[in-house]
């Protein structure tokens, strides 16, 4: 299993194509999605739930 650190890092350092669709597919996922990896994305990276 990654670290949350791991999945940061990755999100983080996607190009400029992917970076747009890895952020709309957390923003879309449900909120019942409650993940340590969910939280700390929306700390780290501020991609918040929509909706």
């Amino acid at each position: 299993m990654p670290s949350g650190a791991d999945v940061v890092a990755f999100l983080r350092a996607l190009d400029a194509g992917k970076q747009p669709e890895a952020e709309g597919y957390v923003r879309q996922a449900p909120s019942q999605i409650d993940t340590p990896y969910r939280r700390l994305i929306e700390r780290e990276l501020g991609w918040l739930r929509r909706g």
